[in-house]
Order: structure tokens, then sequence, then C-alpha cells
């Protein structure tokens, strides 16, 4: 393998996979392979040591973790997701915002479908 290709650089290869998360997300509508792409850009970006990528980078990251939440398969994968989030960066919006909505949401014992249905009605709005 060649130096300084996506394979070779860490960040450049989990940046690679974010932007594929988000053109499968945004442009193909198709949440399952964005949340592949998001799972793995946050184990490339975790690959590389937090501490050591550029500031652009850290925010990608946490954006990684954020999407990734937004398409988490059950109330424990979001809520894993959610303290990954919050040692990156404690106070993003959607950990003060969304987060105990969606426990509400658990303790009233509504299923994870109606949560998944009210992201993908907000998201089609943005």
């Amino acid at each position: 393998m060649q130096e300084g290709t996506c394979q070779a650089i860490p960040e450049r290869r989990a940046w690679a996979t974010y932007n594929l998360g988000v053109i499968h997300w945004t442009l193909f509508g198709n949440g399952d392979n964005a949340r592949l792409e998001f799972l793995s850009a946050i184990k490339d970006f975790e690959m590389y040591g937090y501490g050591k990528i550029p500031k652009t980078l850290k925010i990608m990251h946490a954006g990684a973790v954020e999407n990734a939440m937004l398409c988490a398969l059950s109330f424990d994968e979001f809520e894993d997701l959610a303290a990954q989030l919050r040692v990156l960066t404690p106070n993003m919006p959607i950990l003060t915002g969304l987060v105990p909505k969606v426990r509400e949401t658990r303790e009233r014992g509504e299923p994870w479908s109606n949560l998944l249905f009210l992201f993908a009605s907000v998201a089609s709005v943005i």
C-alpha cells in the first residue's frame, strides 16, 4: 500500500468514511449504510487517537457519533453512543435536548421505531 493513501493514514480514512455516511444518508436516504459508515468512521477516529487529530477532524468525530445516534437501531445503542459523545463534547445540543426526550420515550414503554420515524420526519424537513 502506498504511503499517503486513505488506508495508510487513519484520519484520512475516517474523513472519507464519515463523508460516505453523509452521502448515504443525505443523497441516497439509506440510513442502514449511513449507520455502518458512521460507526466505521468512529472506530477510525478512535484508532488515530482523539488528542492527536486536528480540531476540524475532532468536530467530524463528534459529528459521526451524533449522526450514528440518529441512525441507532435501539435505545441501548443510542445511549452507548450518547455516552461516547458526552466524553468528546459534553455540551452538544443533542445531549441536552434529544437524549432526555429519548429516555422519556423509553420510560413510557414506546418502541424505538417511533423515534426512528420521528428522526426521519425531522430530517426530511431540514
